[in-house]
């Protein structure tokens, strides 16, 4: 598969053209092709779209290094994500009426979502906005195609009653195969049948194979072919004119969208060995790029970084006198923060982490160098000093996009720091500290560090960053922006340690099972009013169907006896509010005990927005 400039899939594009005939993809004959009807475009027209630069939208505040940086306006996004939900809808009540479905379904419904996730969430380039949409397209096309292939196609197929029409709007395919091409014309798909041209005087396409249907054989008042010099010549008359005016020839074998292509068999081996689809063997070990992969990478390290805030060092030194603890204090991260700034804590979980018997040292040991992906989110609003928690919070938007785009890079290498590390990024510390050799120097971050794939997606110079931000000149970030940005970073942690912890507690790979438990299905560029929903409603009913999926994830990590409520949800029907209470605690606590047991640290809790949001 190669792209050309046009962003267009060659040559081997079966949403553009037709191909040869797969017994293993025989849905590719049942793509739909551009409408040219009124009718046909406003309900497929979105997927023959093609963006143009005006549809790239970089962020309006500006607050960005990255100039060249963007997403898909909102509103042709959202007509993208709209159409994508019915089709999916459409394949889930589908997959409640067969036994089994065939494997390239979920292959191709987690390629959609993750292609439409990219496209939503990460921050991207003009050409590499440009691929992803027509990734969602060709998908979408593909996706349908096979839907309706098993749903209305095979049954015509299948059906000896069925009657031959008007072939249906398709792509359609090339085939040899005389059984083939009378298939696809019982479930009225467009086809052609190919016929050598050596053999075609000296053969009867009548002792190839019998008719299907008894209608079909050769009537006694077939008319002789005409003559000509040339078979092209001898059968024009016959074949093509009648097929403009759709009038059925007297032999009906010969349909009028049959078009009978003259090759020799060298030409007829050169197109299927240049139009074969990839094989199937190809296409599922094929990884499928997005941001969950980096979830995978961050369950090989051991245990995250821990960091104490001041309040908690204070209090440890107040109680060593007292009692000495074997592990490491588990406190809530934003107990140590200035609450005016802060973002409401849930009471179950906020209770969770306090439960945590800490006298235990954890299982995990640290025989690796520990280190996060994004900034711990206490990192933002934890600065006593007005002015420097300003800069922290200017210098992570400024970075924002530059962070996503390398979570969503397929290309990207790993990349994670140590909570000191990113503290020194906050503040604009991106030049060599202290003397040489020293730890100060060794965790020195710089801007390639940081920038370095964005940088070179958008075709900057270093030399073009401002970084750090003069701090005369830094816009004020509110108060509800504060609490936004904190709530983006607490949920970026949660929902990738809540992956990570599912992979290291199971042994399992579960990235859908684990989206299940949110809203929207995101790992990144969630809604602000997730704020409000899911783990963080204020209604306890309202979170209960995710308390029930989490506890169900549960039901396979392997560290700790697991409380007898999360077993037992599976199989209750009816629900009180003092079970779904009692449900919520159980889940929270084993939760966080397994967090530390495997990590070693507390861990990031969800939290909820209050505010108005825009305000």
């Amino acid at each position: 598969m190669f792209v050309r400039q046009d962003m267009q899939y060659g040559p081997d594009d079966p949403t553009l053209w037709p191909l040869q005939y797969s017994h293993t993809f025989c849905h590719l004959g049942a793509i739909r092709r551009q409408a040219t009807t009124e009718i046909g475009c406003l309900a497929l027209g979105i997927m023959f779209w093609n963006p143009e630069r005006a549809d790239f939208i970089s962020p309006e505040s500006g607050m960005t290094f990255m100039r060249g940086l963007g997403k898909l306006r909102h509103r042709l996004c959202s007509k993208l994500a709209d159409a994508v939900k019915i089709l999916l809808e459409e394949c889930c009540q589908y997959a409640e009426t067969v036994p089994q479905v065939v494997p390239v379904f979920p292959l191709l419904e987690q390629t959609l979502k993750l292609a439409l996730e990219r496209l939503q969430s990460v921050p991207s380039t003009y050409q590499r906005m440009v691929l992803e949409v027509t990734t969602v397209q060709r998908t979408y096309l593909e996706l349908k195609g096979l839907l309706e292939y098993m749903t209305v196609y095979k049954p015509r197929m299948l059906d000896p009653a069925s009657e031959t029409g008007h072939p249906d709007d398709c792509v359609g395919v090339f085939t040899s195969d005389p059984m083939i091409a009378q298939l696809f014309n019982i479930a009225r798909l467009p086809y052609w049948l190919i016929r050598p041209l050596s053999g075609f005087t000296r053969e009867n396409i009548l002792r190839v194979i019998e008719p299907l249907k008894m209608s079909w054989r050769q009537q006694k008042d077939f008319l002789p072919s005409q003559r000509g010099r040339t078979l092209t010549r001898r059968y024009a008359p016959s074949i093509f004119a009648l097929q403009l005016a759709l009038i059925p020839l007297p032999n009906k074998l010969l349909q009028w969208r049959a078009l009978v292509a003259l090759q020799s068999k060298g030409a007829l081996r050169q197109a299927a060995r240049n139009i074969a689809p990839p094989p199937p063997t190809a296409m599922l070990n094929t990884p499928v790029p997005g941001p969950i992969c980096r979830a995978h990478r961050m369950c090989r390290s051991e245990c995250p970084h821990r960091t104490d805030s001041r309040q908690t060092l204070l209090r440890d030194r107040d109680r060593r006198s007292s009692k000495q603890r074997a592990g490491p204090i588990l406190t809530p991260r934003w107990s140590a923060t200035n609450m005016s700034t802060s973002i409401a804590p849930i009471s179950s979980w906020e209770t969770a982490l306090a439960s945590v018997d800490r006298t235990r040292p954890p299982s995990c040991r640290d025989s690796r160098q520990v280190v996060y992906v994004f900034p711990e989110p206490a990192l933002l609003i934890s600065a006593e000093r007005e002015d420097r928690r300003q800069v922290m919070l200017h210098h992570y938007q400024m970075i924002r996009d530059a962070l996503l785009y390398r979570m969503g890079d397929p290309d990207g290498d790993q990349f994670a720091l140590k909570a000191q590390q990113w503290r020194d990024v906050l503040q604009g510390k991106l030049s060599a500290q202290g003397k040489a050799g020293s730890k100060a120097e060794k965790r020195t971050v710089t801007i390639e560090n940081i920038l370095g794939p964005a940088i070179r997606a958008c075709g900057l110079d270093i030399g073009q960053i401002n970084f750090p931000a003069d701090i005369r000149n830094i816009p004020p970030t509110t108060r509800n922006r504060a609490r936004e940005l904190t709530w983006e970073l607490g949920e970026l942690n949660f929902r990738y340690e809540l992956l990570a912890l599912d992979i290291a507690a199971s042994g399992l790979h579960r990235g859908d099972r684990c989206r299940d438990c949110f809203p929207t299905r995101k790992m990144l560029g969630m809604d602000y009013a997730e704020g409000k929903q899911g783990f963080t409603a204020i209604n306890r009913a309202e979170r209960h169907p995710y308390i029930l999926r989490l506890a169900k994830l549960m039901l396979d990590w392997r560290p700790r006896p697991r409380p007898g409520h999360i077993g037992a949800a599976e199989w209750t029907i009816e629900w009180q509010e003092d079970d779904m209470k009692e449900l919520e605690r159980n889940v929270t606590t084993y939760y966080t005990v397994c967090f530390y047991n495997l990590f070693g640290r507390a861990a990031v809790v969800p939290m909820r927005l209050t505010h108005e949001f825009g305000t």
